[in-house]
């Protein structure tokens, strides 16, 4: 089995905290060797014309001689454009493979910064277990680097095969990987300056006896910012809200089943919100990625 950072995901998913890559982490901890590592909700960082740019690379495997994949997953559906796989979102569209591209870049960059100019053997892989890439030639992907909902149970073994593929850098083991990993980390923006306006406010509202739900995209940035928010404010990404109202009208989804996270949403959505599970305000944090749909389900919350 696998060794996973940050660890304690488990207790999260015994509590029903059920985010979008809860179920690839299950897997990858299983399925993958012990001599792997693997790393969950990588942030990176770097400066883009004088502006600090955030991203987060949703896992990146580490290999026993220090080789890296890092994994970026794509659920729902993609639209495949003359252009390659778009992500669309309400607001915008997301090209994948500049995605990817930026991240790989932009780790080892960060990495080259702090070994002397040694860059990482990295190599990267696109995992979208709800959509079937029907034409890979124009994805702008290589196909060999796609796992899609036709190959996703093959994802465990195309990512063994990636790594023993990557040659390894002799003074770059995987001793050296997991410590820079785990100091990237600490390169995430600062929850509690982003915090610091919701604290403020839902501080206020506390004071005058209101509820408050503060709503994340990201599974990590909400499990930080439990421990930071006001007492009595509720914390939780879209699809841990969805899971637990559903289970308090006794309605289960199965996780294991494929495309189980869009059928969550649809069915949080089809729901009518009991009176019990309402609050007085909601506060969005990167609202520019929630669907159109998932906006529109909170306004009753």
């Amino acid at each position: 089995m696998a060794r996973t950072f940050p660890d304690g995901w488990e207790a999260l998913e015994a509590a029903g905290a059920i985010p979008f890559e809860i179920a690839t982490l299950r897997r990858l901890a299983a399925e993958l060797p012990d001599e792997f590592s693997v790393f969950h909700g990588v942030h990176w960082t770097r400066l883009d014309h004088g502006y600090s740019v955030y991203g987060e690379i949703d896992f990146i495997v580490v290999g026993p001689q220090g080789q890296v994949v890092l994994i970026e997953q794509k659920s729902g559906v993609l639209a495949e454009t003359p252009e390659g796989l778009i992500k669309v979102y309400p607001t915008k569209r997301k090209n994948v493979a500049a995605q990817i591209q930026r991240s790989v870049d932009s780790l080892q960059s960060s990495f080259r910064h702090g070994h002397a100019g040694v860059g990482m053997a990295v190599d990267y892989l696109l995992y979208c277990p709800d959509y079937r890439v029907r034409s890979p030639a124009t994805a702008g992907i290589a196909s060999e680097r796609i796992v899609d909902a036709n190959k996703a149970a093959q994802l465990a073994t195309r990512i063994r095969a990636i790594i023993e593929a990557i040659p390894p850098i002799a003074t770059v083991s995987a001793a050296v990987v997991r410590s820079f990993l785990s100091d990237e980390f600490e390169l995430a923006p600062d929850p509690s300056a982003l915090v610091g306006q919701a604290r403020k406010l839902t501080t206020r509202l506390a004071e005058s006896a209101e509820s408050v739900l503060l709503l994340c995209y990201n599974r990590p940035l909400a499990d930080h910012l439990s421990h930071l928010a006001p007492a009595g404010t509720r914390v939780a990404t879209f699809h841990m809200l969805a899971d637990q109202q559903l289970r308090m009208q006794g309605t289960h989804v199965d996780f294991h089943g494929m495309g189980a996270f869009d059928q969550l949403a649809a069915a949080f959505i089809a729901a009518e919100p009991q009176r019990q599970e309402r609050v007085d305000v909601v506060i969005v944090d990167e609202g520019q990625d929630f669907e159109q749909p998932w906006a529109n389900v909170l306004a009753p919350v």
